[in-house]
């Protein structure tokens, strides 16, 4: 391909197997700029025309045209230099004339005697109109006139003569049709060109269907790993009901694993929109267990105005024995309920303002220890916990959050026996089932240097201590027996520490 000529471009491909090897052999050479001129050509555009319209520089486009060429996915006809152009325009200009002609061409030929006769009259003046142009040169006004004078005698004369004359210009005009005829037997590829966007897609199409079989390997390989994967899922499903907790057993009696699914997604920070969302339950379904656990004493769920009555059960009577306490609680049944649980506090779902809102009201009413109290619920961690890791008393914790759950901005959910046993070891557990919160909450201040005076006052107000002087005796003489400490200690010299 020489620079500075025309080409018109043929593709040459026999079919869609043939495009394909073609574009695939563009792309490996030259990339997508190969295949995207390859696409370009039509066989109506030139190379001149294609490179303008690609916005392409004539030194990318070179390369490629004679890569295609050698290879034989295309043919290259030159269609002249610019002068060449020039010389062709020239005879059409004779032609024109004669296509205007071509109605009388329509009657019949003149006889032959006729013909002879005006072949031998416009003989003189075809010699003078042959001669005379030479002329013109030098005086072109003068001239002119007598030329048109002589030739106006040849029109008034009679027609029959331009029709003899017209068989002279018949032949140029069949010459004209045969120059016309590889013309349209050029167009006859543009026809096919036409197709040749429908083949592609088909071609496109094709490829997706053959890559697909290929890919379908990996999606084999990942259904075999997810059917390992439930099968170790049933596998550990059984283990873990050999490990569950009595609450949970409890809960799966009822509702199944979802019933569990609930209660461990009972963090403090998940909302019961999220919840229903991860469980799939509606709201009528959760309100149900959340109901149902509360009755069972697993959650503690309240609500400002709304006072549950509390169960009655019946207190056996202490031994005399100093360690019968703790067995006789043990036989106790799982699903007894303590009357004072330990509780951990957990956030309810609040907006933005909602909770600055109740962040502010607890400041107002509390104090930094009540905002920092408010700060500390996590929903890991439990009333006693909150309580020593902010300075508070168990009744001002208790005041705290009982002015949360009024404001709606918390839950309660009570600690199970074997979380508790794992809090605060097995002794504060059977001091747990003795004496409930309090109790704990007495046994947790002994690692503190206090007297006893002090410790009473971190359990109840000035103004209660008179009221519940028997349960702390109670609670210090029960604690003695379980740490096993040999004091003189009595009822009498108790009293007195307490300042009743």
């Amino acid at each position: 391909m020489e620079k500075g000529i025309d080409y018109k471009i043929t593709k040459l491909e026999k079919g869609p197997l043939q495009r394909f090897k073609n574009q695939n052999l563009l792309i490996k050479k030259f990339g997508d700029v190969g295949v995207k001129v390859y696409k370009a050509i039509t066989g109506k555009r030139t190379s001149s025309e294609l490179v303008k319209d690609l916005e392409m520089e004539e030194e990318v486009f070179t390369p490629i045209m004679a890569y295609m060429e050698e290879a034989g996915m295309v043919e290259l006809t030159p269609t002249g230099a610019l002068l060449a152009k020039k010389e062709e325009a020239t005879p059409v200009e004779e032609i024109k004339p004669i296509e205007k002609q071509k109605l009388p061409s329509r009657t019949a030929p003149p006889k032959p005697e006729r013909m002879e006769e005006a072949e031998e009259k416009a003989k003189p003046f075809e010699e003078e109109l042959e001669i005379k142009p030479e002329e013109k040169m030098p005086e072109e006004e003068f001239e002119i006139k007598p030329i048109e004078e002589k030739i106006k005698p040849v029109e008034e004369r009679t027609k029959p003569e331009e029709e003899e004359k017209e068989p002279e210009f018949e032949k140029p005009a069949e010459e004209i049709k045969e120059e016309t005829k590889p013309e349209e037997e050029e167009i006859r590829p543009i026809e096919e060109d036409k197709a040749l966007p429908e083949e592609e897609k088909k071609l496109e199409e094709k490829k997706e269907f053959e890559i697909a079989p290929e890919e379908k390997v990996p999606e084999e390989e990942v259904s075999t790993e997810e059917l390992s994967m439930k099968a170790d899922e049933e596998s550990g499903g059984e283990a873990r009901e050999e490990g569950l907790s009595p609450v949970e057993k409890i809960i799966k009696d009822k509702y199944g694993e979802t019933g569990i699914k609930v209660y461990n997604l009972i963090d403090g920070q998940k909302t019961a929109e999220e919840i229903m969302k991860e469980t799939g339950l509606s709201e009528s379904k959760l309100v149900e267990m959340l109901d149902f656990m509360d009755e069972e004493g697993i959650i503690k769920l309240e609500y400002p105005g709304e006072k549950k009555k509390p169960k009655v059960t019946e207190e056996k009577p202490p031994a005399a024995e100093g360690f019968t306490p703790m067995v006789e609680e043990e036989e106790i049944p799982e699903k007894e309920i303590i009357k004072n649980p330990i509780e951990v506090p957990i956030k309810a779902p609040l907006n933005m303002v909602e909770a600055l809102y109740l962040r502010t009201k607890t400041l107002l009413r509390f104090g930094e220890k009540g905002g920092k109290a408010l700060e500390s619920i996590d929903g890991k961690k439990d009333i006693i916990e909150i309580a020593m890791e902010n300075g508070l008393t168990l009744y001002g914790i208790t005041d705290v959050i009982n002015f949360l759950l009024e404001q709606k901005g918390i839950l309660l959910k009570p600690l199970t026996r074997a979380d508790v046993r794992k809090r605060y070891g097995d002794d504060g557990y059977s001091i747990y089932k003795k004496h409930g919160k309090d109790g704990v909450f007495l046994y947790e201040l002994l690692d503190r240097d206090m007297k006893i005076k002090d410790m009473v006052r971190q359990l109840y107000p000035p103004a209660d201590i008179a009221q519940n002087k028997e349960k702390m005796v109670d609670m210090f003489l029960f604690i003695r027996q379980i740490l096993k400490i040999e004091l003189p200690v009595d009822k009498e010299l108790l009293y007195r520490e307490f300042g009743v």
